[in-house]
């Protein structure tokens, strides 16, 4: 079980640190002088790359907008995260309601119900900060 919670732990972590996969994959776009061309430069006859086509048809930036790679990566994954995060509060919960008075096991329940919340709160912090940035971004 510990080894679980540590390996979740870090996963969390990371997913917390995903700014720094994000920022190599943001520098592979020029987001100052973008490819994609405005909305008056398409009045004007420009022709729209498909990477600028949103699934809805309209045009806008497919890598950070809000049907963008990045935003659908990031929110499949701390749902992800946070629905692990939650099944590990019900098991610890469970664990604390069996323990039957035994000091060490409620001590590991309590221990993992920590944890649990503790990534469920760095996941909601994560993803807030990752909204941000990329709602700056575009």
């Amino acid at each position: 079980m510990k080894r679980i919670l540590s390996i979740f732990s870090i996963y969390c972590l990371l997913l917390g640190a995903g700014g720094s996969f994000i920022s190599a994959k943001a520098l592979a776009v020029d987001v100052i002088n973008p490819s994609c061309p405005t909305p008056t430069q398409i009045t004007n006859g420009a022709t729209v790359p498909a990477i600028c086509t949103q699934t809805d048809g309209t045009t806008g930036n497919t890598l950070f907008g809000s049907d963008g790679i990045i935003t659908i990566i990031t929110e499949i994954l701390s749902g992800i995260a946070g629905f692990i995060a939650i099944l590990m509060t019900v098991i610890a919960g469970i664990r604390m309601m069996t323990a039957g008075g035994d000091a060490n096991t409620l001590a590991e329940a309590r221990a993992s119900l920590f944890h649990a919340l503790f990534s469920l709160v760095l996941i909601v912090l994560a993803l807030t900060l990752i909204r941000f940035v990329l709602g700056k971004i575009t």
